[in-house]
C-alpha cells in the first residue's frame, strides 16, 4: 500500500487571510476570483490579485486551487458559459496562429479542451513530464488518463482566467521552439 503525505489545505477569503495560512504553514490555500465564487462575503481578488496571489504562494513553494461555485443561478450560468466559451475561441485562435500543427478536440458540457501536439512532438514521449520540466506547466497527458487512445494529446483546464491560459499557452509555444532547434 503506497503511503500518501498529509496536505494541509487552508481557505483563504482575502489577501490578508492567504499571507496568514502560508505564514502558518498552510501547504496549500484555496480562494476564489471575483466571478463564480460561492462564499459571498469574501474579499476574493480580481485576475490580476489572483494572479499575484499564485505568484506569492508559489515563492513560498506552496499551492493555491482556485474555487469555482458548484450551484449556479441561471443568470450566473450564462455567465460561465460565455466565459468558457470564450477561452475555448482564445484556446483555437492562438493555436491556429502559433502551433497550427496541433489538433484541438473540444468536449460537449465541459470546461476541459483535449489537444493532440503529436505532430509537433513526436519525438516526446512523456508530455507532462516535459511541459512541467521546459515551460513550468503541469498538465495531464492523455496517456495517464481512462483513454487508452490518446497518446500526443494533452488536457487543458480553461475554467481560470484568460490571462493565465495565455501565459500557460506562450510558455507551452516557446518549450516546443526551443525543442525543435535542439
Amino acid at each position: 500500500m503506497e503511503k500518501r503525505q498529509v496536505e494541509i489545505l487552508a481557505p483563504a477569503g482575502s489577501w490578508e487571510s492567504m499571507k496568514a495560512a502560508v505564514a502558518a504553514g498552510a501547504d496549500a490555500v484555496y480562494m476564489g476570483g471575483s466571478r463564480f465564487g460561492a462564499r459571498a462575503y469574501a474579499d476574493n481578488p480580481d485576475e490580476k490579485g489572483l494572479l499575484e496571489a499564485i505568484d506569492y504562494v508559489h515563492l513560498h513553494g506552496r499551492r493555491l486551487y482556485m474555487t469555482v461555485n458548484t450551484l449556479f443561478k441561471e443568470k450566473e450560468l450564462e455567465e460561465l458559459r460565455d466565459y468558457l466559451d470564450g477561452n475555448f475561441a482564445f484556446v483555437q485562435e492562438f493555436l491556429s496562429l502559433e502551433l497550427p500543427e496541433a489538433v484541438m478536440n473540444i468536449s460537449d458540457a465541459t470546461y476541459l479542451a483535449w489537444v493532440d501536439l503529436g505532430r509537433c512532438l513526436p519525438d516526446v514521449a512523456d508530455l507532462p513530464g516535459f511541459f512541467a520540466n521546459e515551460a513550468g506547466v503541469l498538465l495531464e497527458g492523455g496517456n495517464s488518463l481512462f483513454v487508452d487512445n490518446a497518446e500526443g494529446y494533452i488536457r487543458l483546464n480553461l475554467a481560470m482566467p484568460r490571462s493565465m491560459i495565455q501565459t500557460g499557452l506562450e510558455r507551452i509555444r516557446d518549450s516546443i521552439r526551443r525543442h525543435r532547434k535542439s
